[in-house]
């Protein structure tokens, strides 16, 4: 009896594949491309590749039989930028690969399936709200979109056909080998430093973000896809709140000398930065009740990792 890990190759999915590693119990990668050596490192060889397309339902069902997987996990998608750059091919991809997986579950009575979701199909949130699974979903870009179109499907999959399903809705993930979201932050207040370079971040010091780091992702995923049906479809995910200003006092202490401005009016030359941070709070007690998720990695210890990832290629120390 296995798992596989739709989009296993990602890097949440990557990260996903060492858990279950961990676990003692040999992942099922079904992706394009193997799993990358940069997350897993020498654990690579022991995970087991099935080159297949989400979007074709017959190489899914039949990677399923093949391999005796019993618990799915769907990560694959195309992620906020990309999607705002390609908005059919992210229906593809994030919806109808989503509606494949379900379909796929369905016809080979798959145990469990555990989908990664995002916070973005919450759309802009109030700074004084408490976020709640039950807060109202009104997503204002195409990735939060089609989460939102997937978690419909989820949620009729399950009442029409009883599949057992989580949706994990993770919040502003960073960590190694991540390129998106507040990775741009992270890229811009760690990466800049340790290249020897200034850095501008043009927030308040006081602007606070839920984040979630990598590992603690995979770890949810991972609990949730050992838990049987539980109270609730859907679930919030992040490590905590963190401010702007404690980021850049973190990475002044791990990088010695680092040169980092902070505030509305720094001009900056980084492209990737998030445009606007989502206020409230995005609260994770559901998922501690139901399936024991707690966060493991506070923003020093997180940034501390990344920071010895990023260090590794460079051959540097500090």
């Amino acid at each position: 009896m296995s798992t596989m890990i739709i989009g296993g190759s990602g890097n949440v999915g990557a990260h996903i594949a060492l858990e279950i590693l961990h676990s003692g119990e040999t992942p099922i990668v079904f992706d394009l491309a193997p799993p990358p050596k940069t997350i897993l490192g020498e654990a690579a060889d022991k995970v087991k590749h099935v080159k297949g397309d989400m979007l074709n339902l017959a190489e899914i069902a039949q990677a399923i039989k093949d391999n005796n997987v019993k618990k799915i996990i769907q990560t694959a998608s195309l992620l906020t930028k990309e999607s705002n750059n390609r908005p059919v091919a992210a229906a593809k991809v994030n919806f109808l690969g989503t509606v494949n997986v379900l379909e796929a579950c369905r016809l080979t009575d798959i145990e469990k399936m555990v989908y990664t979701s995002t916070s973005s199909v919450y759309g802009p949130t109030q700074d004084d709200a408490l976020i709640k699974e039950d807060y109202p979903r009104r997503p204002n870009s195409f990735y939060g979109i089609t989460k939102l179109a997937s978690e419909g499907y989820c949620e009729t999959y399950t009442s029409k056909y009883g599949l057992v399903i989580n949706g994990l809705r993770l919040r502003l993930i960073y960590g190694p080998g991540q390129r998106t979201g507040i990775s741009g932050i992270t890229d811009e207040a760690l990466g800049k430093p340790l290249r020897g370079q200034p850095a501008a971040l043009p927030y308040d010091r006081s602007t606070t973000m839920y984040t979630t780091y990598v590992k603690d992702a995979a770890r949810a995923h991972f609990l949730a896809s050992k838990t049987g049906k539980t109270s609730s479809l859907f679930y919030n995910i992040n490590s905590g709140a963190t401010t702007i200003g404690e980021l850049v006092d973190t990475v002044q202490e791990l990088i010695p000398g680092a040169q980092i401005k902070a505030g509305r009016e720094v001009s900056t030359t980084a492209k990737n930065l998030p445009q606007t941070m989502e206020g409230g709070v995005f609260d994770i007690s559901a998922a501690r009740q139901d399936f024991n998720y707690e966060p493991h990695y506070s923003i020093r210890e997180g940034l501390k990792e990344l920071l010895e990832y990023e260090k590794r290629p460079m051959k540097t120390s500090l």
